[in-house]
């Protein structure tokens, strides 16, 4: 929430091959959460698509290129949007300085949660309305990047999501959790759904083909 000093860093990644090109992969990711952060109920246009593909593949050019050095935040793209060329870059950074050095910057900062434990909890109970959907997809991708370093240790990662019908609020959200739920036991991830509200579940067809693709339902 507004006033809280733990946080996540969106950028941070798992440079792990086990999906393909780490870098890419997590650029895309990041692209995704800023299209449900800044685009609205409208989306980025293309040229903006265009202009943070490009910026946050800058970044990630640059921090592998040195090793052990803390990840890319939204300060660091902020300052990326505002050397580019284009218009497009202009408003986008006007738009993305609120979340960057303004008032709702809690996720601009380096991670200083250890999400290494074995038992880890996210609530995004509290987060305001202009971040409720941008913070579950924070978290998902951070849950992600965990069951990726497990399974290439060989261990299994067991996930308990409660009141998981929030997560259909959002398409972005219901493309990425869909396609996580369905590759998850690839990877030795086992899922947990928690709802009161099986109704609200059948009314999506996302849902649905999630409830079909479960190994059980009690």
């Amino acid at each position: 929430h507004a006033g809280s000093q733990q946080t996540i860093n969106p950028f941070d990644l798992t440079l792990s091959n086990l999906e393909g090109d780490p870098v890419k992969l997590k650029s895309a990711a990041v692209l995704g959460m800023l299209q449900v952060l800044l685009g609205g109920s409208e989306g980025l246009t293309g040229p903006e698509r265009s202009v943070l593909d490009r910026c946050i593949s800058n970044l990630y050019g640059r921090w592998t290129q040195n090793p052990g050095t803390p990840a890319p935040t939204f300060v660091d793209l902020l300052a990326e949007l505002q050397v580019q060329p284009d218009e497009a870059a202009v408003g986008i950074a006007g738009t993305l300085e609120l979340y960057a050095t303004g008032s709702f910057s809690g996720f601009a900062r380096q991670t200083n949660v250890d999400v290494n434990h074995r038992f880890v909890v996210y609530d995004t109970s509290q987060l305001g309305h202009s971040l409720q959907n941008f913070g579950l997809m924070v978290v998902l991708d951070a849950v992600w990047q965990r069951v990726v370093r497990n399974y290439g240790r060989g261990v299994r990662t067991w996930l308990y999501i409660d009141e998981v019908q929030s997560l259909f609020g959002h398409p972005a959200i219901i493309s990425y959790f869909s396609k996580f739920w369905a590759e998850g036991r690839k990877f030795n991830l086992i899922c947990t759904g928690i709802t009161q509200n099986s109704v609200y579940m059948l009314d999506h067809e996302e849902a649905r083909n999630m409830v079909l693709n479960s190994d059980f339902i009690l």
